[in-house]
């Protein structure tokens, strides 16, 4: 995404999200993702699968969901100063719960909503 507009888009979502989370500068460190939020998780409200790791000779640890969901970040990338754009760069996080068609004889992009078949709410 195109400085001028990600520097937008980044405000906004500071501003509205920023005020009830902290930021996590280590996992926008790690990830290059940014912002990035520390969102306790409310197992009432959020239903996420059970992550058990099994190990060899029968041990399984079995980790609590606020062990690997606790950050989120926003999937949108700041180009940088050198911009190609006007484009953006749709990745497999914003394509999620979409029908993607590319059109190269015309050079069109189609999509429609579409609720995946793996995800449960």
């Amino acid at each position: 995404m195109a400085k001028p507009v990600f520097d937008l888009v980044f405000r906004e979502v500071n501003k509205q999200v920023g005020n009830k989370y902290s930021r996590d500068d280590k996992i926008e460190y790690e990830t290059g993702l940014e912002p990035c939020y520390n969102v306790p998780v409310d197992k009432n409200k959020i239903k996420l699968p059970q992550l058990t790791l099994h190990f060899q000779g029968g041990a399984e640890m079995v980790l609590p969901i606020a062990n690997y969901f606790s950050v989120i970040c926003m999937t949108i990338k700041n180009s940088g100063k050198v911009g190609v754009g006007p484009a953006i760069i749709l990745g497999n996080n914003q394509q999620q719960d979409y029908y993607m068609e590319y059109d190269l004889e015309f050079n069109r992009l189609g999509f429609r909503q579409q609720k995946s078949q793996y995800i449960t709410a």
